[in-house]
C-alpha cells in the first residue's frame, strides 16, 4: 500500500508553480544555507520574501538553474552506473516534529533504505572547493543543505553526486552531525516565527542584496515615521562614507590625469614596478532604457545643518 502510495505521488507530480506555493509553507534545503548567513545565492532576508510574497507568476530560471535541472537525471544515471544502486524520485518530505523542516530530494535509492542522493553539477571554477571521494569534503553551503534534507526525512546521512566542471564526476558522503543539526534548528524555528509574525529577520545591513530585499518587503509610500536615534547614526556612516568616496573619487581622476600627461597619447605605458598603463578612445552608440521602477533613498539636511552650511561658505567667502 505504502509502495502504491509513492508511486501516485511521483506520478502526479506538481507543476513548478504548485511547488513553489507548497515551498512557502515551510523551509527548504536550499534555503536553509542563506538562512545560517553562509550562502553566495543569498541572505534571509530573501527568504524571508520568497515565503512572504505572493507568488503571481513564475519567474524564468537562471541558466545555471536551467542546466542543473537539465544535467540532474544525467548525474543520477552515472551514479547508478558506478555504484549499482538504481534511484528513484521522491515527493516533498518534511520533519514529523517540526512541519516547517521541508525538502524537495533529488533522488533516493530504490532499495528499502531509501538513502539520500544530491545531484550537483558547479563549474569548473569551483574545482579546488571539492575534496577527495568518499569524504565529506564538500563547499559548507551543501552541507548544511543535505543535513537540512536529513531533518526533513530522517536520515544519518546523505551522498552528494557531483559533476565538477562537466567533466570529472565524484561521490561524497555526508554524515549527520550533532552540532550542526542543532545551529540549522535553532536557526530556522527562529527564522519561521519571523515568516508567521511577518517579522523580517535580522541580517547584516552590509551584506549584498539586503537593501533590495527590504525595499522588497516595505516599499515605499508617502507615509511619514518617527525615527529613532540610530537613525542618527546611520546618517552620520552615511555621511562619512559619501565624504570619502567624493575625496577618492577626486584623487582618482587626478592620478588619471597625471598618467594620462605621462602617456602624452600613447596607448600603453610601463613603469619600473612592472604596472602597465593603457588608454584607449571607446565609442559608444545610443541606446534606449526601458520603462523601469526602483526606490530612490536620499538622506537630506536638517534646516540646522542646512544654515550651518551657508554660514560656513559666508566665512570662507570673506
Amino acid at each position: 500500500m505504502a509502495s502504491k502510495k509513492k508511486e501516485a505521488a511521483i506520478q502526479s507530480a506538481p507543476s513548478r508553480m504548485e511547488w513553489l506555493r507548497e515551498r512557502q509553507r515551510g523551509i527548504g534545503s536550499s534555503d536553509a544555507a542563506m538562512i545560517l548567513g553562509v550562502s553566495d545565492w543569498g541572505t534571509a532576508l530573501d527568504v524571508y520574501v520568497s515565503k512572504t510574497k505572493e507568488i503571481v507568476e513564475e519567474g524564468a530560471p537562471s541558466e545555471a538553474m536551467h542546466f542543473g535541472n537539465m544535467l540532474e537525471p544525467i548525474i543520477a544515471n552515472e551514479f547508478t552506473l558506478r555504484t549499482g544502486r538504481p534511484l528513484v524520485e521522491w515527493p516533498m518530505v518534511e520533519n514529523k516534529e517540526r512541519p516547517h523542516i521541508l525538502a524537495t530530494l533529488d533522488r533516493v535509492t530504490a532499495d528499502a533504505k531509501h538513502d539520500i542522493v544530491e545531484c550537483k553539477a558547479p563549474g569548473a571554477w569551483t574545482h579546488k572547493l571539492w575534496g577527495a571521494e568518499g569524504t565529506d569534503d564538500i563547499p559548507e553551503a551543501y552541507i548544511i543543505q543535505v543535513t537540512h534534507q536529513m531533518l526533513a526525512f530522517d536520515r544519518d546521512s546523505a551522498e552528494v553526486a557531483a559533476l565538477i566542471g562537466g567533466q570529472t564526476f565524484r561521490i561524497y558522503k555526508v554524515n549527520r552531525n550533532a552540532r550542526l543539526v542543532k545551529a540549522i534548528i535553532d536557526a530556522e524555528d527562529k527564522f519561521w516565527e519571523c515568516v508567521v509574525s511577518r517579522r523580517p529577520p535580522v541580517v547584516d545591513p552590509s551584506g549584498p542584496g539586503v537593501r533590495d530585499a527590504l525595499i522588497s518587503i516595505y516599499g515605499a509610500t508617502d507615509t511619514t515615521v518617527e525615527l529613532g536615534t540610530m537613525a542618527d547614526i546611520a546618517i552620520h556612516m552615511h555621511d562619512r562614507a559619501l565624504a570619502l568616496e567624493t575625496a577618492a573619487k577626486k584623487r582618482k581622476e587626478s592620478a588619471k590625469a597625471t598618467l594620462a600627461q605621462m602617456l602624452e597619447g600613447a596607448g600603453i605605458g610601463k613603469t619600473p614596478n612592472g604596472r602597465v598603463v593603457t588608454q584607449k578612445v571607446v565609442k559608444k552608440g545610443p541606446y534606449a532604457v526601458g520603462p523601469t521602477e526602483y526606490v530612490d533613498l536620499r538622506v537630506k539636511k536638517s534646516k540646522e545643518e542646512k544654515e550651518d552650511g551657508k554660514t560656513e561658505k559666508k566665512r570662507i567667502a570673506v
